[in-house]
């Protein structure tokens, strides 16, 4: 007695097939599965077995009987308990307690003992990789049924949510239909949720110059470095980026949905992702691996935030100047190898020196030049070159602070510059030209300061951001001087 059902498991973003057989053959009992599998499926012989008892069906230790259970391809590292759901129904069919036809269909989930299916990891990836293998009808978790009709032409296959085994079951057998939620997956709406912690830049007072650098990185996703002293409020102004970005769209929703939807972490659909790791963390929690997810993957479509960006360590530092350039990162470990995307905007924060006055007006730096030089070196040439704009932020006046009419002077206002980015990463950068002027001035800088290609086309991009920020679409001699102003030089010389 023998049968063949189909599954999918997810490595990385993307996702297999795995076909599930299930071989019963008489002789003393024995429950074995073979393909690869991690502990988590070796247990699935207890799972499988009471879930299938509870449920009102013959479990497979009552008899004597050999059940062998294969999970193709061998060679791939099986993980997880999602194949709960197919082992049982392969077992059930080749047992003949179930009578249907599993060809053309797939399952996915995980069984408790009373035969109740719970939610699984990488459903979105599974389901659109299964709707490439033609399959018709596709069997998940109910509670994952939101998130499957996210998949691209979902229409080309029937996604039907389980609750527990018994239901599937009847619907298989043709007695008890499953009844699927009515509505296109376009009219599914999410809110955004309501964060406490979203930092926001009206109570920031002053600081103008610093706003409005923060609104071209934003705009122009512009990787960002802050430094200056201590308390001057360069991760506060950080933190506020997250309630200036703009909704994701439902392509990007789709792309971060299938890396969220692949961990335990709950993340609200439309808000773009905003990491900001510890600078204690290892180079793995930030790079990631071939079994987890790092957070400069976790921050795809978003915002990673390095605070105190010279506190970590030069080999994580090091580590992020493929993915700024390529959006994506190559993981290889032993016979693994993984491709992982990396598409986030960098802002980091730094203080200029290790007791951080070295900018200070109001301190005296108590460093010695090797210490700083040595400080400084932990940003290497080549990542330097890949960030597009350094920003001092100098130290506000208390006086200001407690000025009622600083409060209110602002012309960076939070709904304002949320209007002002949304606006201008609607623009195509390739529609805004540089004049004659402008081309020769930047030649001429080019060859004064010894700048790289890859420097020169970010002055370029960045000075196109700020014609369109003023609404322009020719960049002026004035753009280019700003776009300048950003580069590292005062940061490295002081």
């Amino acid at each position: 007695m023998f049968s063949k059902v189909t599954s999918a498991q997810t490595e990385g973003v993307d996702a297999h097939l795995i076909t599930i057989e299930v071989d019963i053959s008489l002789g003393l009992h024995s429950f074995s599965i073979v393909g690869l599998p991690d502990k988590a499926v070796e247990e699935a012989k207890e799972r499988v077995s009471a879930a299938i008892k509870n449920s009102g069906f013959e479990s497979p230790k009552i008899k004597n009987q050999k059940v062998v259970i294969a999970l193709a391809p061998a060679q791939l590292k099986k993980e997880g308990s999602r194949f709960d759901v197919a082992m049982a129904i392969g077992y059930l069919i080749a047992s003949k307690q179930l009578h249907c036809n599993p060809t053309n269909k797939a399952f996915i989930g995980e069984l408790y003992l009373d035969g109740t299916i719970s939610s699984s990891k990488g459903i979105l990836s599974s389901v659109e990789q299964l709707i490439e293998a033609k399959c018709k009808e596709i069997y998940i978790p109910n509670k994952n049924y939101d998130e499957a009709l996210l998949a691209e032409n979902i229409n080309c296959s029937k996604v039907i949510p389980i609750r527990n085994l018994r239901e599937l079951v009847f619907h298989l057998n043709g007695s008890t239909l499953i009844k699927t939620k009515s509505g296109d997956k376009d009219e599914l709406t999410y809110i955004r949720q309501n964060n406490d912690k979203i930092y926001k830049i009206d109570s920031i007072i002053g600081m103008e110059s610093t706003k409005r650098s923060l609104v071209i990185s934003l705009a122009g996703k512009h990787n960002l470095v802050l430094w200056g002293p201590p308390g001057t409020g360069k991760s506060l102004l950080a933190k506020c980026a997250l309630e200036l970005l703009p909704e994701l769209n439902k392509k990007e929703v789709r792309e971060v949905k299938k890396i969220y939807s692949s961990t335990l972490i709950d993340k609200d659909l439309h808000t773009p992702p905003f990491r900001s790791p510890h600078h204690t963390c290892s180079y793995t929690s930030l790079v990631g691996s071939t079994s987890f997810f790092g957070e400069i993957t976790l921050a795809h479509k978003g915002i990673l935030l390095l605070d105190e960006m010279l506190e970590f360590d030069s080999r994580s530092l090091d580590a992020l100047r493929e993915p700024l350039e390529d959006k994506k990162i190559a993981i290889i470990r032993n016979k693994s190898r993984v491709i992982l995307p990396a598409d986030f905007q960098l802002i980091g924060t730094t203080n200029p020196c290790p007791c951080g006055f070295k900018s200070s007006t109001k301190k005296e730096c108590s460093c010695h030049p090797s210490l700083i030089t040595k400080y400084l070196r932990r940003f290497s040439s080549a990542l330097i070159d890949r960030i597009d704009m350094f920003v001092e932020v100098y130290e506000v006046d208390y006086k200001n602070i407690l000025n009622e009419r600083s409060r209110n002077a602002s012309k960076y206002e939070g709904k304002i510059i949320a209007a002002i980015i949304e606006r201008v990463r609607c623009k195509n950068r390739a529609e805004v030209s540089l004049d004659h002027q402008s081309l020769s001035l930047l030649e001429t800088i080019s060859e004064k300061m010894m700048l790289s290609a890859r420097s020169m086309k970010k002055i370029s991009e960045l000075s196109k951001t700020i014609a369109l920020i003023e609404q322009r679409t020719i960049v002026s001699k004035e753009d280019i001087y700003e776009a300048i102003q950003y580069r590292p030089r005062n940061f490295i010389e002081g």
